[in-house]
């Protein structure tokens, strides 16, 4: 297991699968989520958040030093706004203790969200 957490090895799908069954859980919490399925039942679109506004607001802190790490690893260094990913979106609940909506509301409240955001599922 601590193989493929680091990242020295490639999980399969079918070794995804025997590992959920002896473990006794959907597949879906080994990859991250919380219950097997979405944790909002949220569909997000391409996030966008202004770097900018985010540096000038101080309980964003631990947001700012989490995109840091983002901008370092892409190289993206343009200063004034940052893309984010799902997986980023889930990083930063956690370093905020939010669930997803709570995240888009903070960040709408702080005026930092450029583009994106939730979009209930349909269906």
């Amino acid at each position: 297991m601590g193989a493929y957490e680091r990242g020295f090895r490639n999980l399969s799908l079918p070794r995804l699968r025997e590992l959920a069954e002896f473990y006794g859980v959907p597949m879906g919490v080994l990859l991250g989520e919380a219950d097997g399925q979405s944790r909002s039942g949220l569909r997000v679109s391409k996030v966008v958040l202004d770097l900018e506004i985010l540096g000038n607001v101080e309980a964003a802190e631990p947001v700012v030093r989490y995109l840091k790490t983002i901008i370092i690893e892409r190289g993206d260094f343009n200063g004034r706004m940052l893309s984010v990913r799902r997986d980023d979106i889930r990083a930063l609940c956690a370093i905020l203790h939010s669930t997803e909506n709570e995240l888009f509301d903070t960040l709408a409240e702080w005026n930092a969200l450029l583009s994106g955001g939730p979009a209930e599922d349909e269906g």
